[in-house]
């Protein structure tokens, strides 16, 4: 222990007690930016379950979409790709028709 000089204290004591206050204040901002990573944590954790459910919801129309009906063109696409041939003005129905069954 340090002795006392005087009526104040010694300069040992004088820095512990300024060391003491900045490691105070230190762990109170520590603090404060705990609390601040919990909150972000929460809303990132939000976020990420939207994120889920919109992935899931676009997973689904992509079906829809790969599902749809075929356009003329690509008819014309697959009949080529299958070495058929087909008539230029041949409508949808013809075409589908030219197709072999799957």
């Amino acid at each position: 222990m340090s002795k006392k000089i005087g009526i104040g204290y010694s300069f040992k004591e004088k820095s512990l007690e300024k060391e003491n206050e900045v490691l105070k204040a230190n762990e109170k901002k520590l603090k404060e930016s705990q609390v601040a990573l919990v909150k972000e944590n929460k809303i990132l954790k939000a976020d990420k379950e939207k994120l889920e459910a919109r992935i899931v919801e676009l997973e689904a129309e992509k079906v829809k979409v790969e599902a749809k009906e075929p356009t003329k063109a690509d008819l014309q696409a697959k009949l080529k790709e299958l070495g058929i041939e087909y008539n230029e003005k041949a409508t949808k129905e013809e075409l589908k028709a030219l197709l072999p069954e799957e």
